[in-house]
């Protein structure tokens, strides 16, 4: 297989301030730098494990790419900051040339489907140009109704700590 590109990488050693794992990706670190080009680091931590740093670019989030040194079929956790958005994972994944079904949401659990990821990003985005805005007008602003998966969205967003519901209103966190 030839790399398709080459995805921006950063010194292993850089801060993700707040980093929590976000994604699983049922692809190996050996496919990755296949795939991408990503060259891995050993980390400095206590477990074995390898890291890749890449930003694919100044305005986009820093993520970091880890993998079981001991384990070199195993999958590869993502990590980024709180200020993550889910149109930045898309273009992470496509840089990635990771398809949606080797994709697992490490909050939930479920597969990160394209379709959240996208009605994510709307909301984050409205939410962040309205601040206050209640779910109601966010669906009124979407073309829909404030039905439970609205609601859902809403609740991955906090769980991300990146918008906060107070009473009614929603609040951007970042």
């Amino acid at each position: 297989m030839t790399i398709v590109a080459r995805v921006p990488q950063l010194k292993p050693d850089t801060v993700i301030l707040g980093a929590l794992p976000h994604l699983g990706l049922d692809v190996t670190a050996k496919a990755l730098s296949d795939r991408a080009g990503i060259r891995w680091d050993e980390s400095d931590k206590h477990q074995p494990s390898t890291v890749a740093v890449v930003q694919l670019g100044p305005d986009e989030p820093v993520f970091a790419l880890e993998a079981d040194s001991n384990q070199p079929d195993a999958g590869v956790e993502v990590l980024s900051g709180p200020e993550l958005t889910d149109g930045a994972v898309v273009r992470l994944l496509d840089a990635l040339s990771v398809d949606d079904e080797d994709v697992v949401d490490l909050v939930t659990g479920r597969p990160y489907r394209e379709r959240d990821r996208t009605r994510e990003d709307m909301v984050l985005d409205i939410v962040r140009a309205q601040p206050g805005i209640t779910v109601p007008e966010v669906a009124d602003r979407l073309g829909t109704t404030p039905g439970g998966s609205l609601y859902r969205v809403v609740g991955r967003l906090s769980e991300r700590g990146v918008v906060r519901k107070d009473k009614r209103e929603l609040q951007p966190l970042l």
